[in-house]
């Protein structure tokens, strides 16, 4: 039924696309192919692309080009000749602009602490700490209405730390502060500045500081501070009053206040609040925050509990709203929490936070709050919002800005200037000319000077740009866009989205301009995704994923021209072949297990090779276990951390285009059938199973069942030897020592296996079709075996323990024989069947592990020292008709060899190079040469091969090798060991290394005058690679070096050190070298503030730079680098509405918002044309659907139309589902019209909630019938929990596969429109956690939404709604201190509580009721 119902879907589809005359925006078809196509072949074009950034060098555009950068910096520096200590400034909020307060310059240092407007004269008066190039001008200033200049004042002493009115109506002021005496007035005094004249406030003297000064009404005010007595008061606490009928100072509360300080004071009618460091005597509990009432004389808390748990800076009224800042994080003893700001309603006595603590912009200490209107400001320390914020009370919305105080300072005070202007003064610095940017800016054409790229607002750093098309570049990064996060397409219309799935950090981005395809890498879930910069579509995601975040990314050829991308993660390097759609061999791994953190292709190998650039140290750090290989073609160790031999290796020969590897292993590769014999193919450093034809289970056993001793290919057939071996999966207990390979049948053959005795073969020769056998312990260790005739015959008696065997070169009827016993080696004869001994003078002193011949000359290995009467001949010589040194006077130092091993110690590679191994730590006289090394038997002569010092060659193992093999067709050399771990070819390099396409393998730079530190940055121009990073100790510089990539050395770009991090390069056309980072001195020029350009000769600082790192740089063509918004793509279609008369066939189905995606030159006549063709075509071919099918038809073909957006709105994936349930239930004509449920987890379907699912029949609430409980299944046995709906015309029950809850739903309560809230028991749906026991869920989204943070214990038993609240009831004890009842603001989104909830003494309320007097 499947298969048929597809073939219908692809028929209607067919059918609709034939009938339908689509413009190009529509599209009707989609694709049936769930799995991603390989990357089809493309010819070998080059590409004009660069890892991090991409010039348009091909563009039929005549738009300007510029260098565009991005990282975390916020705005361009100023001039520092125009940067002033001001400390004060006006700010507009309207224009979101600093200037100088009315206008009137400064030059202040020091702190201004206070700032105050007269409301009779207009005049703003400055008080602090400060002082100024006037000696007249300090501690004191006053700016006249409508002056533009600061007038000085009398002379006063230091400091002022408040300024109020003196209430006269003469502009008069009264200030307190620390100040000795001003006219005999202690730390409080009166000014009038008409007369500049000062007076005492009834005899005001104070011991400590005056902080805070505040009226009541204008007969009273009251002072408070860190005094604890005043002049007419011994003991005055921390707060006093002054009355001013009277002249009276008298106490507050019976001195109540008792702590470290008074910070802030604010009244209203007859109360006054108190803020501050402080406890009352009266109530201990009452700290920091107090209201005192001046007819009762009476001070209490703040809210009926203990007040902010940190210090109250200040106090601000608003109508019955008293706005508390300081250095707090909560209220109402900690069950709040407000961190720095709260609001407290003065009439509930209820302490609220400001907005979502998530979004809110205060991140620490407030010093100063004011208000108007609408609109609270908010000063301090808080460096998350340059140190200011203001935030719109009817909104609930904080408002930014994009100005920066500098350097990083507090703002202690402010005044409002006028309806859209405050006056700000603390400790701060302020630009005047800095121009403001958001990680983005431009170069202009001059090369000198910034030009902001556009008005996007990144609230976090740009780390990578990239080419997209002629016109347009792309910026990714850590930033969060309202309509594109973590990675834009900057064009000259504005910042549009790229297609992918980008939750969280962009890091790298390449662009293949021939092939219309960018790759971005990264840490989000993919870790890379491609995107067709044509299409705008996301190309397939790799395959099997990215080990870790990644950071580095390049595109290059491999040698057989397919296209590679190389990606560079946080733990090393792989490759991705783009052609085959496939991971390539890991062998370029090897050593690569840190961050690589910079790739680029290099453009000299035409686009094959790569350069990369990390934190590694080194490279091929080969670790290996009894066997490694070595590659002849780049002279480096393969990685053998895979084969994971877990023995030693006896063997190897070359078959059947693979080596066949034996020993006494049973397990490599981590494969446990890999028993005593493996293959090997060395162009993919694989390990395979030697399969066996005659065994009943071929695949699943090993091929021997005993350690295989000796392997060689005579005549074009495999020979095995050893132990007792038998292959298949029942070996014999019989004497099966010696095999070979039947080609024919491919099963193995054992002749002679009868005679063989309970000893091991350990070496043989073939002959013809005789087999020359030699065992190590047998008595008669020579013997013969007729392999056609299986007769066995033992030979004449020879020297014991034979290791080696070979027919001379020139008497093919002779055998030569070595030994590890005396004589140690001889010579057998064939056709007589006897022994043909060396003369005594001929003849080694010790063990021969191996013997070859190379031409006529036989070569001899072992643990001799001397042959006969040729002395020095240690180790290794040679024969032809008498003995001689192989390298005249440069013996190796030790054994070559092992004498338990067979045909150990030496290997021929090709026809002239002898690789010798064994325990020696010197060879031809360099202690360099260890364990293994190469001759020239031509030459006579030791390469340079091995040698451990230079780690462009490749420095030998770490111990000693017994046996190597030499396979000169696969340029590998095979070095088998007794040690079970060593190390073979650890390269090092200076965190740069070249990553060759032909051999795929990576080859190190030199380390002397390379970074010694990690590498950020690489660049290409020619033969010089420029080098970018963190490294300090380079010989040739620091930060930044170029390589000479002909003569492989470094050297300086230019005399003279960069003082800090490079993290970005770029290569202009003109051969400049663009340098970002985070430096402020480059190549010795100072003042080069984190951008800088090198133009062959000199360095060229940009302007004054930047305030913060620069991380990427680039050059591309926009039609105009100008200030454009973000917005999405310009509209190539609009939304128009259907007739619904004209689609029947969706009538009832489709939502209310259905239109048709049409061109924009088509108008309504066309769009109901089409609509109803199409919906006819539905009708014909399945005239029973049911609702479930014609709602994902219609959703698909008549979709959500939104104007302006180039996306066709898709079903919801939850439509699928209901589909796929019915259709599974009822498998009619009625479900033809789509494949079975499977399509539900393809594209044909969107998640929510960016779908359309309007009124599709998914619920209803005039239609369906919603219950809750503690059901686990319900209807049909569809796996539903604890709520769902009934749809009472189908008698089907539903419910979306992201609502399964974990608990009990005990109430639900509708609300009104798309949704309803549910109460009960659970904590987390199968999508979402933290829903704990209330939430909001929304069908229309198929979204759950939890109600803050929730209720944390008991349950939820009921909810009711009352306007603009709901009243929760159950059997909690957590919110806010209340017990089984509260209530949720669904304007403020916030949890509120009635005082007398408090008064319910258990925490177990069922049920509840509004009286008719809302009660």
């Amino acid at each position: 039924m499947k298969s048929i119902t597809l073939s219908l879907l692809l028929t209607l589809y067919s059918t609709i696309l034939s009938q339908l005359i689509l413009s190009p925006p529509i599209t009707l078809s989609f694709s049936t192919n769930l799995i991603p196509p390989p990357f089809p072949p493309s010819p070998l074009l080059p590409l004009t692309h660069h890892p991090h950034t991409v010039l348009s060098s091909v563009s039929a555009s005549t738009s300007p080009s510029r260098i565009v950068f991005g990282g975390s910096f916020e705005r361009a520096i100023a001039d520092p000749n125009s940067v002033l200590p001001v400390r004060v400034i006006q700010y507009d909020y309207k224009t979101d602009s600093f200037s100088a307060l009315m206008n009137a310059p400064s030059n202040f240092s020091g702190s201004i602490n206070s700032v105050f407007r007269s409301p009779d004269t207009g005049a703003v008066f400055l008080g602090g700490s400060f002082t100024s190039p006037s000696p007249s001008l300090r501690y004191l200033a006053v700016i006249p209405n409508g002056g533009n200049t600061f007038q000085t004042v009398p002379a006063v002493a230091c400091c002022i730390n408040t300024i109020v009115d003196a209430k006269n109506g003469d502009g008069s002021i009264i200030i307190g502060g620390t100040f000795p005496s001003i006219n005999g007035a202690v730390r409080l005094a009166q000014y009038k500045h008409s007369t500049t004249t000062f007076s005492s406030i009834g005899s005001a003297s104070f011991n400590n500081d005056v902080n805070a000064l505040a009226w009541m009404g204008s007969d009273t005010l009251f002072v408070g501070g860190a005094f604890t007595a005043s002049a007419s008061h011994a003991n005055a606490g921390k707060l006093v009053r002054y009355i001013r009928s009277t002249n009276q100072w008298l106490p507050v509360a019976q001195n109540d206040v008792s702590g470290t300080a008074v910070h802030a004071l604010v009244s209203s009618g007859s109360t006054v609040f108190i803020g501050g460091s402080f406890s009352l005597t009266s109530d201990a509990g009452a700290t920091n925050l107090a209201v005192y009432f001046n007819g009762t004389d009476y001070m209490r808390r703040v809210g009926g509990t203990g007040g902010p748990n940190g210090v109250v800076h200040a106090l601000e009224l608003d109508g019955k709203d008293l706005y508390v800042g300081g250095a707090f994080t909560t209220v109402q003893s900690g069950l709040l929490a407000s961190p720095y700001l709260a609001r407290y309603d003065t009439q509930t006595q209820t302490f609220y936070a400001l907005a979502n603590q998530s979004t809110s912009l205060v991140s620490s200490t407030v010093y100063t709050i004011k208000t108007r209107g609408d609109l609270l400001f908010v000063g301090g320390a808080i460096k998350s919002s340059n140190y200011f914020a203001l935030f719109n009370k009817a909104s609930g919305q904080w408002i930014t800005s994009k100005q920066t105080l500098v350097p990083n300072n507090n703002i202690l005070d402010s005044v409002w200037i006028n309806d859209q202007s405050i006056a700000m003064v603390g400790q701060f610095e302020m630009s005047t000319s800095s121009l403001l940017s958001d990680k983005l800016l431009s170069v202009d054409e001059t090369g000198q000077s910034f030009v902001t790229v556009d008005s996007v607002t990144r609230n976090n750093a740009v780390q990578t740009l990239s080419g997209y098309d002629d016109t347009s570049f792309v910026v990714g990064g850590k930033f969060t866009l309202s309509n594109a996060n973590y990675i834009y397409r900057r064009s000259s219309t504005g910042a549009k989205p790229v297609s992918g799935t980008w939750n969280t950090d962009v890091t790298c981005s390449v662009l293949d301009r021939n092939h219309n395809e960018l790759w971005v890498g990264g840490a989000f879930t993919s870790k890379v995704q491609g995107i067709n910069t044509t299409s705008g579509n996301s190309l397939s995601i790799l395959p099997n994923g990215i080990p870790s975040n990644v950071n580095a990314i390049s595109i290059s050829r491999s040698s057989a021209g397919n296209r590679i991308l190389s990606i560079g993660h946080g733990t090393g390097l792989v490759q991705f072949d783009l052609t085959g759609y496939q991971f390539v061999e890991p062998r370029i791994t090897n050593g690569l297990t840190t961050s690589i953190n910079a790739a680029v292709t290099d453009s000299i190998s035409g686009g094959k090779d790569v350069w990369i650039g990390g934190q590694f140290s080194s490279v091929e750090s080969t670790a290996a276990a009894y066997i490694t290989v070595y590659d002849t073609a780049v002279d480096g160790y393969l990685d053998q951390s895979g084969a994971a031999f877990n023995g030693i290796g006896w063997t190897a020969t070359k078959y059947d285009g693979r080596i066949y590897l034996g020993g006494e292993f049973t397990n490599a590769n981590g494969n446990t059938y890999n028993d005593y014999m493996v293959t090997y193919v060395p162009s993919g450093n694989t390990i395979g199973q030697v399969v066996v034809s005659n065994s009943a289970a071929h695949i699943s056993k090993s091929a021997f069942s005993k350690p295989v001793r000796h392997a060689q290919v005579f005549d074009g057939v495999l020979y095995v030897a050893g132990e007792e071996m038998k292959a298949g999966a029942n070996p014999d207990a019989g004497n099966e020592r010696f095999a070979y390979l039947n080609s024919t049948t491919g099963n193995w053959e054992y002749p002679c296996a009868a005679n063989l005795s309970s000893s091991h073969i350990n070496t043989f020769v073939v002959i013809g079709r005789i087999a020359y056998l030699a065992s190590i312990t047998e008595p008669n260790e020579l013997s013969s075996c007729h392999l056609d005739t299986g007769v066995y015959t033992i030979l004449a008696a020879t020297a014991g323990d034979i290791l080696s065997m070979v027919q001379d070169a020139q008497n093919a009827n002779q055998l030569w024989i070595a030994s590890r016993t005396s004589p140690f080696l001889t010579r057998y004869l064939i056709g007589s069947n006897s022994i043909n001994p060396l003369p005594l003078n001929d003849r080694p002193n010790g063990a021969v592990t191996n013997i070859l011949f190379v031409g006529n000359d036989l070569y001899a290995c072992g643990s001799f020292t001397n042959i006969g009467s040729v002395a020095g001949l240690n180790y290794l010589a040679k024969w032809n008709n008498g003995w001689s040194s192989v390298v005249a006077g440069s013996a190796p130092n030790n054994v070559l060899g092992k004498d338990t091993i067979s045909n150990s110690g030496m290997s021929l590679l090709g026809t002239s190079r002898l690789i010798i191994s064994g325990s020696f730590t010197s060879a031809g006289g360099n202690a360099n040469r260890r364990y293994v090394a190469e001759i020239d038997v031509n030459g006579n002569t030791y390469t340079n091969r091995f040698l451990n010092n230079d780690p462009s060659i490749s420095p030998g193992p770490s111990v000693a090798i017994d046996k190597v093999v030499a396979f000169a067709s696969d340029n590998v050399i095979l070095m088998f060991s007794s040690s079970n771990s060593f190390t073979a070819g650890q390269k090092p390099t200076a965190n740069v290394a070249l990553l060759n396409a032909t051999s795929q393998r990576v080859q190190p730079l030199p380390v002397t005058g390379g970074p010694s530190g990690t590498v950020h940055a690489l660049a290409q121009n020619g033969n010089s690679l420029y080098i970018g990073g963190s490294f300090t100790t380079a010989s040739s510089g620091s930060h930044v070096i170029r390589y000479n990539i002909d003569s492989k050395t470094y050297s300086a770009i230019k005399a003279g050190s960069t003082d800090n991090t490079v993290f970005a390069l770029f290569v202009d056309t003109n051969s400049d070298v663009w340098i970002g980072g985070d430096f402020t001195t480059l190549l010795g020029k100072q003042s080069v503030n984190r951008i800088g350009r090198f133009d062959g000769n000199q360095v060229h600082a940009v302007a004054f730079g930047v305030d913060n790192t620069v991380r990427a740089i680039g050059r591309f063509n926009v039609s105009a680098i100008t200030n454009v918004n973000v917005v999405a793509d310009p509209p190539k279609a609009r939304c128009i509405p259907v007739d619904s008369t004209q689609a029947p066939f969706c009538s009832g189905v489709v939502n209310a918002n259905a239109g048709y995606r049409v061109s924009s030159f088509l108008g309504q006549p066309e769009a109901d044309e089409k609509a109803k063709r199409a919906t006819q075509t539905g009708t014909s071919v399945c005239p029973n659907c049911n609702d479930a099918t014609k709602a994902l038809f219609c959703h698909r073909y008549l979709p959500k139309c939104v104007d302006e957006s180039q996306t066709r709105v898709q079903p919801c994936r939850s439509e699928c589902v209901k589909y796929a349930t019915t259709c599974d239930l009822a498998a009619t004509d009625a479900c033809v019209l789509y494949p079975d449920g499977g399509s539900c987890q393809t594209g044909i379907v969107a998640s929510q909630p960016s779908c359309a699912l309007g009124t599709s029949p998914l619920a209803d609430p005039n239609r369906d019938l919603f219950v809750s409980g503690r059901f686990y299944n319900v209807g049909e046995g569809i796996n539903i929990q604890h709520f769902s709906c009934m749809d009472k015309s189908t008698k089907k029950w539903w419910s979306s596969p992201r609502t399964q809850l974990n608990g009990l739903v005990n109430t639900i309560l509708w609300d009104g429109a798309n949704g309803f809230w549910l109460g009960g028991a659970f904590t987390a749906s199968n999508t979402i956690n933290n829903l704990n026991r209330i939430v909001h869920y929304d069908y229309a989204l198929d979204k759950f939404t939890p109600l803050g943070n929730g209720i944390s214990n008991g349950e939820v038993l009921n909810i009711k709604r009352k306007d603009n609240e709901l009243f929760i009831s159950g059997t909690f004890n957590v919110q806010l201190g209340r017990r089984g009842m509260t209530k949720w603001d669904l304007d403020l989104k916030i949890f509120r509580n009635a005082d007398k909830f408090a008064r319910i003494d258990r925490p177990d309320v069922r049920d509840f009721a509004w009286t008719k007097d809302n009660v």
